[in-house]
């Protein structure tokens, strides 16, 4: 699993804590990063197999505005996968508190 926050998300606290999170259930593989930009990101994804993909926003604040640029990465970071099948996972605050705001993009 990739772990990263997108490249507009200010802050790595959510993807550290994540990417842990993961590590000590067992997880399997799990790399984390801090693309400076889109195109970062999707070469990440692109380097390497990965089951998943985390993108994770900020655990504290809301981050609403980022949701339509969100789901354009998602469906970007599927297409640059060498993983036909990549799973993308978000994470955040805005998540948390309304699970069903990733419908809005």
């Amino acid at each position: 699993m990739l772990v990263a926050p997108p490249p507009f998300e200010p802050h790595a606290l959510g993807a550290a804590l994540d990417a842990e999170a993961l590590r000590l259930s067992g997880c399997g593989r799990t790399g984390g990063g801090f693309p400076r930009s889109e195109g970062d990101l999707l070469d990440a994804v692109a380097s390497a197999w990965f089951d998943a993909l985390d993108l994770a926003l900020s655990p504290v604040f809301r981050r609403g505005e980022g949701v339509p640029a969100l789901a354009r990465l998602a469906g970007e970071a599927r297409r640059a996968s060498r993983n036909p099948r990549l799973a993308v996972v978000v994470s955040g605050r805005l998540f948390a508190e309304r699970p069903g705001a990733w419908r809005e993009a």
